[in-house]
């Protein structure tokens, strides 16, 4: 299925600094190439096994054309469309569309040409998750080099969010970039963001790197009204980590300014379930990782949806010891029957998970 994709504003464009010349021309050869990718199925029939293999072989192709394809595929990306592949098609080619496709070979191509071509569709996008593919690309390809073009084509989009420009689409991705490249100077565009998008801003706050987003999210905690709630869960979460959220967290607790119908949400968050943002699972899910859709919610109010389960990857006994321990001391200093009812369930949670990483495997008789 064919898709359009949102250009960035011009004003972005604008903003980018001045531009090396013009990169070579597509060979025929390379426009060829990507002709062919992009004629997969024309009836829209399912693609047989040879028909997927063929394909990968012909991206392939692309990708041993090394710097030389790049301006091919930088000429299909300026276009600003995409075919979007059925899922079971895309499971046989390894990508959820053209596009994805093609990014993926702009980074397997890499080098200071591969870079370049990344950053040209990253100044052409405003596609959230497009905006956090690329990023990935381009810290595979130059970790830490170019975290300002990044950053400001995700503050670029998100401003394009907050005028209506992408009600059509998720910002999460946008989130991720933030959290993940932008340290302490997202800390602001994370906490003004809070307002249209409570989950999405607090999950980053929470996610920021050392603790960067933790006096954020104090702030939230201490004031009336309705982001105080996830502010909260969010310190409980990182309060392991982080002194400062454990010591905030205890006071609230002991001084009796946790509502009781608070202590359910609060004790699933000390039982182990995280808030992760989307799209670091979506990612995750494609390395195979096993994710529990189940765990998903979905906010109407900014299309906000968010992950709320264990984290992908192992957790250790060790872990899961000192999260018994923390929640041991809320329960003591929890002033009322309804918390330490929650606060029993999710230790009853806590330590049926650790029996079922300390108990020595089954053996079967002789």
């Amino acid at each position: 299925m064919q898709a359009e994709i949102p250009a960035a504003p011009d004003a972005a464009l604008a903003a980018a600094p001045e531009q090396p010349a013009p990169p070579p021309a597509a060979t025929e050869e390379t426009r060829q190439q990507v002709e062919a990718l992009a004629r997969l199925n024309p009836d829209g029939a399912p693609l047989s096994p040879e028909q997927a293999a063929a394909w990968k072989q012909q991206l392939q192709a692309l990708v041993q054309q090394k710097a030389v394809g790049l301006p091919a595929i930088r000429d299909f990306l300026a276009l600003g469309e995409d075919i979007d592949f059925a899922a079971a098609d895309g499971q046989m080619l390894g990508y959820h569309s053209l596009r994805s496709a093609l990014f993926d070979a702009i980074e397997q191509i890499g080098g200071p040409e591969g870079a370049e071509a990344a950053l040209a569709a990253l100044r052409g996008t405003a596609d959230p998750r497009e905006i956090l593919t690329l990023a990935r690309h381009l810290e595979s390809m130059a970790e830490g080099e170019h975290r300002q073009p990044i950053l400001d084509s995700a503050r670029q989009a998100l401003k394009m969010a907050k005028r209506g420009e992408l009600a059509d689409y998720d910002v999460g991705p946008l989130f991720e970039v933030l959290q993940k490249y932008g340290a302490n100077a997202a800390r602001t565009d994370l906490e003004e963001a809070t307002g249209q998008w409570k989950y999405y801003g607090a999950i980053g706050l929470a996610n920021l790197p050392e603790g960067e987003g933790v006096p954020s999210l104090v702030k939230m905690a201490m004031e009336p009204g309705g982001q105080r709630g996830i502010a909260l869960e969010l310190l409980a979460q990182v309060s392991l980590q982080y002194p400062e959220a454990r010591s905030v967290l205890m006071d609230q607790v002991g001084a009796g300014k946790i509502a009781s119908n608070q202590w359910p949400y609060l004790a699933s968050v000390l039982s182990g379930d995280y808030y992760q943002l989307p799209d670091a699972l979506w990612f995750a899910a494609q390395s195979g990782a096993a994710i529990d859709r189940q765990k998903t919610a979905h906010i109407g109010f900014g299309n906000q949806n968010f992950y709320k389960g264990l984290p992908p990857g192992p957790v250790s006994p060790e872990q899961i010891n000192q999260q018994i321990a923390l929640l041991e001391e809320i329960a003591s200093a929890a002033p009322d029957a309804t918390a330490k009812a929650a606060l029993q369930t999710a230790r009853d949670t806590l330590n049926q998970r650790l029996s079922r990483l300390t108990e020595p495997p089954a053996t079967s008789s002789p």
